[in-house]
């Protein structure tokens, strides 16, 4: 799995907005190939909106040549406010269409940074770390309830789906290994600390998807 970093812009109360998005409804963000990312957090909702042209790309392993024709089917968006990773069987490959997306799904990774919470020596992000092999019900995944993904459509090289669920902890990278709460699950040994929360989150998307 893939970590990630967002930059949260637009400050004001505790809604977060992309700039350039202000004049546009939910709606014209996601017909015109964005994302609506909303969770609350400590009783406070957040919002972040973007309307961009970036692409679900093809991600490979290292040191192959990474195109359309290559087997892997790895797909993976990120820009400054988030980071999603999808895996498809290679059987997509030649025929993607929505049912193929639906029957060759394997799973997927979204990243949600706190950057309220973030301190010098540390970030704090959520990442599920375990898979989810069918879409449309919801699975209790590692830090969270009701983690529910649906895929809603598939048109134009268009992917549109919702994310949804309650994530009950997130996790702290520090740099203090003498902390006792302290664990280095990660394959870097870094260390981390688990931060309980309640923070329910709705990520509504439309983006291309690189063929």
């Amino acid at each position: 799995m893939k970590k990630g970093i967002i930059a949260l812009s637009c400050v004001a109360v505790a809604i977060l907005t992309a700039c350039n998005s202000d004049s546009k409804t939910d709606e014209e963000i996601l017909a015109s190939g964005g994302y609506v990312l909303e969770y609350v957090l400590d009783g406070q909702p957040y919002k972040v909106r973007s309307e961009t042209s970036g692409v679900f790309e093809i991600e490979c392993p290292r040191n192959v040549v990474c195109d359309g024709t290559y087997v892997a089917r790895a797909h993976v968006f990120h820009d400054d406010h988030i980071h999603i990773y999808l895996s498809f069987a290679p059987d997509i490959v030649g025929n993607y269409s929505y049912s193929a997306l639906l029957e060759h799904f394997n799973y997927g990774s979204l990243v949600v940074p706190v950057p309220m919470l973030n301190s010098a020596n540390s970030e704090v992000y959520f990442q599920s770390l375990e898979v989810l092999r069918e879409l449309g019900y919801d699975a209790a995944i590692m830090g969270t309830t009701s983690f529910r993904l649906d895929l809603h459509d598939f048109t134009n090289g268009y992917l549109s789906g919702t994310w949804q669920g309650i994530i009950t902890e997130l996790t702290e990278r520090t740099e203090d290994l003498s902390d006792d709460e302290c664990y280095t699950g990660d394959i870097m040994g870094e260390c981390y600390e688990r931060i309980p929360v309640t923070m329910p989150f709705t990520l509504q998307f439309n983006i291309e998807i690189e063929q």
